[in-house]
């Protein structure tokens, strides 16, 4: 379960965050609207544990305990992932290698033969081929494209809590399909919060509760 706790967060020596507090279940998908620079991406990158947002006070919980003395790494560890707008590249590096390291992060030792076969699967399933596993990733991939890779590495991954930003942006309407799907797949063992301009998208995954952000503080719409 994540719990966010009458949050409020710094950054720039701003303070965007106002005594945010929100409850996801397992199971349980809510989504957030807002406009832009009202708070949501701040919220997502406070939960993944940014160094540039502080918490001035609250507390972000999962399964019980606080994690706000965990570091980005850590809190990835303990099954939190989280896709933001922006994917960077990173050269070298490929996506095999990339599911390998996160699974034994977490105290998996996968055989990388039956790793290999769920990603191709996987990608598959986002309408990518196999070749995005040769590649570096998210070398010379367009953003949907990037958006298509987080969400196959995630059907793998299959993460406890999963928070994922303005994932749709970019996705045509067999992408979107595709994503809805792996979504409410991991839903079924994870708690997910889905941040989105699109009432289409938001009402595709059969959201449990919706909540809007304004000026740093989240109002519940339902």
């Amino acid at each position: 379960m994540l719990e966010i706790r009458d949050l409020t967060v710094k950054a720039n020596e701003r303070q965007i965050l106002h005594t945010v507090s929100l409850t996801i279940a397992k199971s349980e998908i809510h989504a957030m609207k807002g406009s832009n620079g009202s708070g949501k991406t701040s919220l997502a990158l406070s939960i993944a544990g940014h160094p540039d947002y502080a918490v001035m006070s609250g507390d972000i919980r999962w399964n019980g305990g606080s994690i706000l003395d965990k570091k980005p790494h850590e809190r990835a560890r303990l099954g939190i992932h989280w896709i933001g707008q922006s994917v960077p590249a990173f050269d070298g590096v490929g996506l095999l290698s990339v599911a390998r390291g996160a699974c034994s992060a977490r105290g998996k030792a996968p055989d990388v033969f039956h790793l290999r076969s769920e990603l191709v699967a996987a990608l598959k399933r986002m309408g990518l081929g196999e070749d995005f596993l040769l590649r570096a990733l998210h070398g010379d991939s367009s953003g949907g494209e990037k958006k298509k890779v987080e969400l196959a590495l995630a059907a793998v991954l299959k993460p406890e809590c999963l928070i994922l930003d303005e994932v749709d942006a970019g996705l045509d309407a067999t992408g979107i399909e595709a994503a809805a799907g792996v979504i409410a797949e991991l839903a079924g063992n994870a708690a997910v919060l889905v941040i989105s301009h699109s009432d289409a998208f938001i009402e595709r995954l059969g959201a449990s509760r919706c909540y809007r952000m304004e000026s740093g503080k989240l109002i519940h719409e339902h």
